[in-house]
C-alpha cells in the first residue's frame, strides 16, 4: 500500500516518532500518544488516542508539555566534601600585619609559623596547647602554612624561645623603632600556680604579700609598642630589676624617670653606684625639701612657659652630690 503523504509542514513531519500523532487546531500542531487496539465487537482494529505530549512550533520546535516534566527532588549534597574555614582574621593577620609579620619572619626564619598559629590560636580562641591544632586546621592559616602543630611542638617552641633571649629582644627593639624615649613599666602578676618558676611571696599591688612573679616591659612612646621584656621573681625588687634589664637590653644614655613610691636611699644609692642617671620626684614632707627658697622664687628670673603658665624653678646641691630642683 502506498505510504499516505503528510499534509503537515516539515519542521512539523520531523517531530512525528513512532506511538505519536499530530494534530492541527487551528494554525497550531500538537503531539500526542497513540496506541491501537482490537475491538471484539466490530472486528477490527482501532486506534487509542493517548496522553498530550506538548506543541510544536516553527521557531523552538517541540515543546513539551508542563505535566510531563517531572521535577528534579532534592538528594542533599555530600557534606563531607565541603570545608569550611576560617577566614577574617587569618587574612587580616597577613594583610594589615606585617609590620609585625616580616621582621618576625627575618629573626625567626625556622620558628615563625608555628609562632603566628600559635597567636592566632590564643588572639582568636583563648586556646590552651592541645586544642591548637584543632583551631589551625579549621582555619585558613591550614591552607597558606606547611606545618604540622601538635601540644608537643608548641611546647618545645616556647621552651626553645625562652633559651635564646637575644632574638626575642633584637625583634622587639626593632618593631619599637629607634626612638630617644622608652617608657618601663613593672606589674607584679599573683599566681597560685604550683608550676612557674619565678612565683615567690612578695608585695603586691594590694599591698599585702602574696605569691606574685613580676613583668617589666619597656615601650616606645610613639607607636606605643613593645620594645622589651623580663620576667623575674617575685621577691626581687624595682630598681634590681631596671638595672638588670638595661644592661641586657643595650640601651645607652639612660634616664630613669621614677615616681615617688619609688625615692629611697638605698634605690638611689643602686642607681648611683651602676652609674644611672635619675629623675625621682621628693613627697612634700621632704626634709631635703629647702621652703625657704620658695618666699623669693616667683621673683627669681628663671622662668619658663609650660601649657601657657609661667613655671618658676630654682636648684640646690646637696652635700653628697645630688642636685634639687624646685618648681612653683
Amino acid at each position: 500500500m502506498k505510504k499516505k503523504e503528510s499534509t503537515y509542514p516539515t519542521w512539523v513531519d520531523k517531530h512525528r516518532k513512532p506511538g505519536t500523532e499530530i494534530r492541527k487546531f487551528g494554525t497550531k500542531f500538537y503531539i500526542y500518544e497513540v496506541s491501537s487496539y482490537y475491538d471484539k465487537v466490530k472486528k477490527k482494529g482501532r486506534k487509542k488516542t493517548g496522553i498530550f505530549l506538548g506543541a510544536i512550533t516553527e521557531a523552538e520546535g517541540f515543546l513539551e508539555a508542563q505535566k510531563m516534566k517531572v521535577s528534579r527532588s532534592y538528594s542533599g549534597v555530600h557534606i563531607k566534601n565541603i570545608t569550611t574555614k576560617e577566614y577574617g582574621l587569618s587574612a587580616f593577620i597577613q594583610s594589615y600585619c606585617k609590620d609585625i609579620l616580616d621582621p618576625l619572619k627575618q629573626y625567626f626564619p625556622e620558628q615563625w609559623e608555628w609562632m603566628l598559629v600559635a597567636l592566632y590560636c590564643r588572639l582568636l580562641h583563648t586556646s590552651p596547647l592541645k586544642n591548637m591544632d584543632y583551631y589551625y586546621k579549621k582555619s585558613c592559616l591550614s591552607e597558606q602554612l606547611n606545618v604540622t602543630v601538635s601540644a608537643k611542638a608548641i611546647s618545645q617552641l616556647i621552651k626553645d624561645l625562652g633559651s635564646d633571649r637575644k632574638p626575642l629582644t633584637d625583634y622587639m627593639k626593632h618593631i619599637a623603632g629607634s626612638e630617644n624615649y622608652i617608657l618601663i613599666d613593672a606589674t607584679s602578676i599573683v599566681s597560685y600556680s604550683n608550676n612557674l618558676t619565678r612565683v615567690f611571696t612578695g608585695l603586691s599591688k594590694n599591698k599585702s604579700y602574696e605569691p606574685i612573679f613580676n613583668l617589666l616591659y619597656f615601650y616606645s612612646p610613639i607607636n606605643y609598642l613593645p620594645a622589651y621584656y623580663r620576667l623575674f621573681n617575685g621577691n626581687i625588687k624595682d630598681v634590681k630589676m631596671l638595672t638588670v634589664t638595661i644592661k641586657e637590653s643595650s640601651f645607652k644614655d639612660i634616664i630613669i624617670i621614677a615616681d615617688k613610691g619609688f625615692f629611697s636611699e638605698e634605690n638611689l644609692l643602686f642607681l648611683e653606684n651602676e652609674n644611672l642617671n635619675y629623675i625621682v620626684p621628693l613627697r612634700r614632707n621632704s626634709l631635703l625639701i629647702d621652703y625657704n627658697k620658695y618666699e623669693n622664687l616667683t621673683k627669681s628670673k628663671n622662668h619658663f612657659l609650660f601649657e601657657k603658665r609661667v613655671i618658676y624653678y630654682d636648684s640646690y646641691k646637696l652635700a653628697n652630690g645630688r642636685f634639687i630642683y624646685l618648681f612653683v
